[in-house]
């Protein structure tokens, strides 16, 4: 395990910040002070760099919050919103004109991400690196429960969509007769949309690429920041980490409640098939090995189960977007 002083050499964090338009200033302000607090033992403050949508709540808190714990922290302020994907992207690209750091770290604004995990992620990232020769090294904080911090509906869509993103990658790795690297997984599958994730510099800049290169797409720039980068990085020799770290049982505030899991997921998923050339014949016959051993689809929510199956079959050659470099 890396001393406080090395993590603190060695690491840069971005966080994303953004808050649905009916949270109040006072609950943000309540949310992201103990999200911040402590992060400059692990990080410092002028390798921090949090992002933000212009002309929002959100933005007002950060720059009008003189003795809270993020008033001395970098803040870009995006022109435009671009959903996570676009902030993620964004912030990436920021904090690389820094070359003094070897590992960028994004963590999200919700609390659900405590810094106290930073060091965790950065000896793991660092002990890789020592092991393999391989400049494509990231780690994801894996949650040990899906459904206590989400819902047990969302599990299940995570569970079903994890399950077929490693399907197309395992068959994208196999096209080229390679398989996949999971001796750091840590016996498990991976934790794929957990925001809580940290990248080598030169996996930090395929990140940004690839999410760069997302079609212009709402859906998908709101789905897809940590579901893309672990299919390039993957297809492209990447090795993936994974350590367990600290969740909330509830989180505070989300932004996908009143979201259409069935289009935004299956959107997706067309996407990622679509992107590496993989037959829709074989997407489908992936989401169906996956969805049999789904509860949901044994409960009055199959519907829209299906209804997702239908988009996939009928949008896979429609949203095909730029090859990722």
């Amino acid at each position: 395990m890396l001393s406080i002083d090395q993590v603190r050499d060695l690491v840069a964090v971005v966080v994303p910040v953004h808050f649905d338009p009916s949270v109040p200033e006072d609950q943000i302000c309540n949310i992201l002070e103990p999200v911040f607090r402590g992060q400059a033992f692990f990080c410092q403050p002028e390798r921090s760099l949090v992002v933000v949508d212009r002309n929002s709540a959100a933005e007002r808190v950060l720059l009008n919050s003189p003795n809270s714990s993020f008033s001395e922290l970098p803040v870009h302020v995006l022109p435009e919103n671009r959903a996570k994907a676009g902030a993620i992207a964004t912030g990436l690209a920021g904090i690389l004109e820094d070359n003094d750091f070897q590992f960028v770290i994004t963590r999200d604004c919700d609390g659900d991400h405590v810094a106290e995990d930073i060091p965790r992620l950065v000896s793991m990232g660092f002990d890789i690196q020592k092991q393999i020769e391989n400049e494509l090294v990231s780690v994801i904080g894996a949650r040990p429960s899906l459904e206590k911090p989400m819902g047990w509906v969302r599990e299940q869509w995570e569970l079903l969509t994890n399950r077929i993103l490693l399907d197309l990658v395992r068959f994208s790795l196999a096209q080229k007769g390679a398989v996949a690297d999971e001796r750091f997984w840590g016996g498990q599958d991976p934790d794929l949309q957990s925001g809580y994730r940290l990248y080598s510099r030169k996996a930090a800049e395929k990140a940004v690429r690839c999410l760069e290169a997302l079609p212009e797409n709402r859906t998908i720039w709101t789905f897809s920041c940590e579901y893309i980068p672990f299919a390039e990085l993957m297809i492209r020799g990447g090795i993936f980490g994974q350590v367990q770290r600290l969740t909330l049982v509830e989180q505070p505030v989300t932004s996908y409640g009143s979201v259409d899991l069935a289009e935004a997921y299956g959107r997706l998923m067309a996407y990622v098939g679509a992107n590496y050339g993989i037959p829709t014949s074989v997407l489908l016959q992936s989401f169906d090995n996956a969805v049999g051993s789904l509860s949901l689809f044994y409960t009055d929510r199959r519907e829209e189960l299906l209804r997702c199956r239908r988009l996939i079959s009928v949008d896979a050659p429609m949203l095909r977007g730029p090859q990722f470099i």
